[in-house]
């Protein structure tokens, strides 16, 4: 199956940028959907009891967790890089990568609470937590 996704996006590829971007933006489309159908799915299973203690690791934890989320915003750069080439780039580029960040942030948040409402915040240390708890809670 791996080698089949391979091949389908390497003739999506040679095809052309156009096409790629097309795919590209389709498959982004898909990920923010699955974001949103488990917010709104996950948020009837919220529990307010396992948000007490709020910040249970305290500023550490807040760090730790605000330098991982660190790293995927480098998103942002590549952004930033495509945008030159555009037309008009200047007027253009600063107000919607100000829209598209605090949207993301919003995302980031919103799923941060729901999932932390649905289970405790000490269960969630493994490799796919979202599933996990889901699992749990269902």
């Amino acid at each position: 199956m791996g080698f089949l996704v391979v091949m389908v996006l390497t003739v999506v590829l040679v095809v052309g940028i156009r096409e790629s971007a097309s795919a590209n933006n389709v498959m982004v489309g898909i990920k923010l959907l699955a974001i949103v159908v488990f917010c709104i799915a996950a948020s009837r299973y919220i529990q307010p009891s396992n948000w007490k203690p709020f910040a249970p690791n305290h500023m550490q934890g807040i760090l730790t967790g605000g330098a991982i989320v660190f790293f995927t915003y480098i998103g942002f750069d590549s952004v930033s890089t495509a945008a030159e080439e555009c037309t008009k780039s200047q007027a253009r580029f600063a107000r919607r990568n100000s829209g598209l960040a605090l949207r993301l942030h919003l995302l980031y948040v919103a799923v941060a609470l729901i999932l932390t409402g649905i289970q405790r915040w000490n269960t969630l240390g493994n490799a796919a937590p979202v599933a996990h708890a889901l699992e749990a809670s269902a």
